[in-house]
C-alpha cells in the first residue's frame, strides 16, 4: 500500500478561510468581508500555523467591525506585506468575541495588526512554527 503526504494547494482565498466565533455559537463572515493577495502556495496541512484572539465586547467601536491583518515580511523588499485581512463582528452574547486564522505559512515573519478597536494591537515579529497554533495576547482578551 502506497502512502502519500497531504498537501494542501492554498491560494488567498483559501488562507482566508478564517472563523468568527463568540460565546453564543459560530458565523462566518461574507465572502466580502476577506481580501487577499493573489498568492499561490503549496504547503503540508499538517505543517500549516493557526493565529486565534479574542476581543472584548467593549473594546469594539459603536457600529464598527474590528479589523484584524496578518502582515508577511518579503526579505526582497525588505518590508512587511499585507498577507491577509478579516473583518470580526461583534457578537451580542457574551463578554468577548473570538477568532481565528488558519493555514498561515510557517517559517516566515508574520505581523498582526488589530484595528477600529478603542486600544489597536499590534504583535510585531510572531515567527510561527510548523502546525504551531498561537493566541495573541497570550489567549488573554484584547
Amino acid at each position: 500500500m502506497k502512502h502519500f503526504k497531504m498537501f494542501s494547494v492554498l491560494c488567498t482565498s483559501a488562507l482566508l478561510l478564517s472563523s468568527v466565533s463568540g460565546s453564543g455559537g459560530n458565523s462566518l463572515e461574507s465572502p466580502s468581508a476577506y481580501t487577499s493577495k493573489p498568492v499561490l502556495s503549496l504547503v503540508e496541512t499538517p505543517k500549516t500555523a493557526t493565529i486565534y484572539g479574542t476581543i472584548n465586547n467593549a473594546s469594539f467601536l459603536e457600529d464598527t467591525n474590528a479589523i484584524v491583518t496578518v502582515f508577511i515580511y518579503n526579505a526582497d523588499v525588505e518590508k512587511y506585506e499585507e498577507h491577509t485581512k478579516v473583518e470580526v463582528t461583534k457578537t451580542s452574547t457574551g463578554d468577548n468575541t473570538d477568532f481565528s486564522i488558519f493555514w498561515l505559512i510557517p517559517g516566515k515573519a508574520h505581523r498582526v495588526e488589530i484595528s477600529a478597536i478603542d486600544v489597536p494591537y499590534v504583535m510585531r515579529e510572531l515567527p510561527l512554527e510548523e502546525g504551531q497554533v498561537f493566541g495573541l495576547n497570550g489567549g488573554n482578551p484584547i
